[in-house]
């Protein structure tokens, strides 16, 4: 548990000694220093140390006492494949005699130094002990590559109590600006790869101050063109195995955010909602991940997606929600929309909805559809077969719309309307005035990909009554009929 006699290996010294003490000058090469009871690889090889050793033994407290011994390190340099940088320090035996805390040995330290360079996948190997294995295989697998500089560490206190997990007991600080790091979040398990995709370009501060571990100010790539920024957090005791705490803000293409959420685990909690939605433009997400390190799969995460204008598309079916404004909330119990605004069939429409327990996605929104839009191509694939109407149709008219997808239900889209406000030019008894209330309705069902063909109905009141079929090609296929009969569904 507690550190032993430190050792070198392949070192030269230069020595002037007499009973009060002594200096050495201190020359290492292709050798190794060697902190037994502090490192799990105790023995640190080490292509260059230099450096000033004074040492002084005391007067004696009583006569059978020994003698206190200090021992000072001035300017040491030092150089591995690990890390460069410099150090000054000041061992003191304890007052008592024996091997324990507050005795003779270990003895208390006082130890700052610098780090003018580093390889940031080497800093697990220089966490002590006394730091849980589990916390310790974690930082080893999570940060990987990349470099680290302008670090400082500072060690102060009784060796006996090392690393000084408790407060009060001592310091035990590194801090260090990390660059270019890719930071496996949740790492691979033996045998299967993380489902959470890494972050990368990692840039910012890193701590470790006692068992804990930090990052503050940071800034990452999430994924494609994803910029995360301020991200913070860590572990607060790794001594306990802990948990890790992440959170942050990002800024990017709403299309990549979209990749992210079908990458992760985050798709399977909203039960592939998103998994088909497509979106344009750049928007801004708030994410916050908390990780327990001895069961990742207790994993949880909340975040808040920002919509700013962008187009979105749910899926291949769904009508187009143009410029849309408004947050959408999801964790890993499903997913809520809240104040959403968009462009839906020409006109301006509002919406909310949110996640079942099945984790369906189920949208309520009404709005206003103006005749020049229904038919154009992309707002409503499925008005598409009735694009000859479109020079017959003018004006505009109210809608209320449900739309359910996700959740390995097939998607669900309901119309309806008055009609109120739209005029349409043709003979009779499908000729239309604008004051004149039609009740319609209109029904999406299936899906456009995966199997289940894409079918739509379309009822206004005993005028009109149309059911269409797309097929494998895209193509759609159908037939109408005029004042009252129901037409079957294509062969």
């Amino acid at each position: 548990r507690a550190a032993g006699r430190p050792g070198l290996a392949g070192a030269d010294l230069e020595l002037h000694a007499n009973e009060r003490g002594g200096s050495a000058r201190l020359t290492l090469r292709d050798g190794a220093l060697e902190f037994p009871g502090v490192f799990e690889q105790p023995r640190l090889p080490m292509q260059r140390v230099d450096g000033r050793i004074v040492w002084q033994h005391g007067t004696p407290a009583a006569p059978d006492a020994p003698a206190p011994l200090s021992v000072q390190v001035h300017d040491l340099g030092f150089a591995n494949d690990d890390a460069q940088g410099t150090l000054n320090a000041r061992w003191q035996s304890g007052p008592g005699d024996g091997f324990g805390a507050g005795l003779r040995y270990p003895g208390s330290i006082e130890m700052s130094g610098r780090i003018a360079s580093g390889q940031a996948a080497r800093v697990a190997r220089y966490l002590p002990t006394g730091i849980a294995r589990p916390a310790r295989e974690y930082v080893a697998a999570a940060v990987r590559g990349g470099r680290v500089r302008d670090g400082a560490f500072e060690v102060r206190g009784d060796l006996w109590d090392f690393p000084f997990l408790e407060p009060g007991q001592g310091v035990f600080r590194i801090t260090a600006q990390a660059e270019d790091v890719t930071l496996a979040y949740v790492p691979d398990a033996p045998g299967a790869p993380s489902p959470w995709p890494a972050m990368r370009a990692v840039r910012g501060e890193l701590e470790f101050d006692r068992a804990a571990m930090r990052i503050r100010g940071a800034q990452a790539q999430l994924m494609g063109g994803v910029e995360l920024r301020n991200v913070r957090g860590g572990i607060a005791d790794m001594a306990e195995e802990g948990v890790l705490r992440l959170d942050g803000q990002a800024r990017g293409p709403l299309a990549d955010m979209l990749r992210y959420v079908g990458a992760s685990p985050v798709g399977g909690w909203l039960g592939g909602a998103l998994a088909e939605a497509s979106g344009t433009g750049t928007a801004d997400l708030n994410l916050a991940l908390v990780m327990p390190l001895d069961d990742l799969t207790r994993t949880t995460v909340r975040g808040a997606l920002q919509l700013a204008g962008n187009d979105v598309r749910l899926q291949p079916g769904t009508p187009l929600l143009g410029q849309a404004r408004g947050r959408v909330d999801f964790s890993e119990r499903g997913l809520n929309v809240v104040g959403a605004r968009a462009r839906v069939l020409g006109g301006e429409a509002t919406f909310e909805g949110q996640t079942g327990p099945s984790g369906t996605l189920r949208l309520a929104g009404q709005g206003m559809a103006r005749a020049e839009a229904l038919f154009k191509p992309g707002e409503l694939p499925a008005l598409a077969a009735l694009a000859p109407l479109a020079p017959q149709l003018r004006g505009q008219a109210p809608y209320r719309m449900q739309l359910s997808v996700g959740g390995g239900a097939p998607l669900e889209l309901d119309v309806s309307s008055s009609l109120s406000g739209l005029t349409l030019d043709l003979p009779a008894p499908l000729g239309k005035l604008s004051t004149a209330d039609w009740p319609l309705r209109l029904r999406v069902a299936g899906a456009a990909t995966g199997g289940a063909p894409l079918r739509w109905s379309l009822d206004v009141g005993e005028q009109l009554k149309a059911r269409f079929e797309q097929g494998g090609d895209g193509d759609w296929r159908g037939r109408a009929a005029v004042g009252g009969e129901l037409p079957p569904w294509p062969a």
